[in-house]
């Protein structure tokens, strides 16, 4: 059995203002959690802004100290496209996804470090989100009526399907993502459940994001999703 290697992707979309913040976010859990064994995979969504100068500083910065990896597409893919991308750089045993629009306080992060059991390292773990409050009104109704509508179709129980969870990597690799957009741990995870991969739930501790807006509840955005719902459907009951 190997020993336990975090691989943090982290996705990057014109966060200048917010990377930094979240990166030091990242090490401070770290440390918390006393997770030593780990690398820091970033990836720049094709953003337009100063964010690739921002990581190739945070390299230069912190080289000699952590294992950091780089991937700067030519291109916007979207944030499932962009994991994606992680995920194939990847060398750890398991992977999780943390967004760079600093949302999630040290707080946070290191409740889901801290609740991994090696015992269960061949489930997922699913985290979801205990202080709900934290979001606008409008966010919490349509994230409850996602999960609530998503639960019926498929028939689960899942708390969460867009938190920060923790995948075994072979498990993930087997059940990758092909939607580029923001359901695609929604795939991954009822993916994996249809082939009987069991999880165990996370509570964990959110902040709003503290310098621009999210591009989740976009117009443009959410009709992607109901689109990968569609083609989710498709794949899991028919093809």
């Amino acid at each position: 059995m190997k020993k336990f290697k975090l691989s943090i992707i982290l996705p990057c979309y014109n966060e200048e203002n917010n990377i930094l913040a979240s990166f030091k976010v990242v090490l401070r859990s770290l440390k918390t959690s006393k997770i030593k064994n780990f690398e820091i995979i970033f990836v720049d969504d094709g953003s337009t802004d100063k964010s690739k100068q921002k990581i190739i500083n945070i390299i230069k910065n912190f080289k000699n100290k952590f294992l950091i990896k780089k991937k700067f597409l030519s291109k916007n893919l979207g944030l499932g496209g962009a994991f994606r991308i992680g995920v194939q750089k990847s060398t750890g045993t398991h992977a999780i996804f943390i967004p760079t629009d600093n949302s999630h306080p040290t707080k946070g992060l290191s409740e889901i470090f801290t609740s991994f059991e090696n015992k269960k390292r061949n489930q997922i773990l699913i985290s979801y989100v205990k202080n709900k409050n934290a979001r606008s009104l409008i966010r919490r109704i349509i994230s409850n009526t996602y999960t609530i509508i998503l639960n019926i179709i498929f028939l689960n129980k899942v708390k969460y399907f867009n938190g920060l969870n923790i995948y075994p990597l072979k498990i993930l690799k087997a059940n990758l993502n092909k939607t580029n957009g923001f359901a695609f741990q929604t795939e991954i995870i009822l993916m994996a459940l249809k082939k009987r991969t069991k999880y165990y739930s996370v509570g964990t501790t959110i902040s709003e994001r503290q310098k621009g807006a999210t591009r989740a509840f976009k117009l443009e955005n959410i009709f992607r999703v109901f689109g990968s719902i569609a083609k989710l459907i498709y794949r899991y009951y028919v093809k």
